[in-house]
């Protein structure tokens, strides 16, 4: 009975490990995909939660139109710098 628990539990640990590593695997592909299709993820309130192509366009902005700005933090303007 011991030999058949043993068998089991060491089944179980190979699956388990094999089942980790694909979803790791999985998780970089996803992430590798979107960041070659330039999505992201939008998870704020601003905006409808979902997945969004970013697309450069030559053409002036016009209202209405979404645009994706990197804001340094505080340290980086001396404006806004705390001492």
């Amino acid at each position: 009975m011991q030999r058949i628990s043993a068998a089991i539990a060491k089944r179980l640990l190979w699956w388990g490990t094999w089942a980790i590593i694909g979803v790791l695997v999985l998780n970089a592909a996803v992430g590798l995909w979107m960041q070659s299709q330039h999505l992201v993820l939008n998870d704020s309130t601003c905006e409808p939660v979902g997945l969004y192509q970013l697309l450069g366009s030559p053409y002036p902005l016009h209202d209405g139109e979404l645009v994706e700005v990197g804001i340094p933090g505080p340290a980086h303007h001396t404006a806004v710098a705390e001492d």
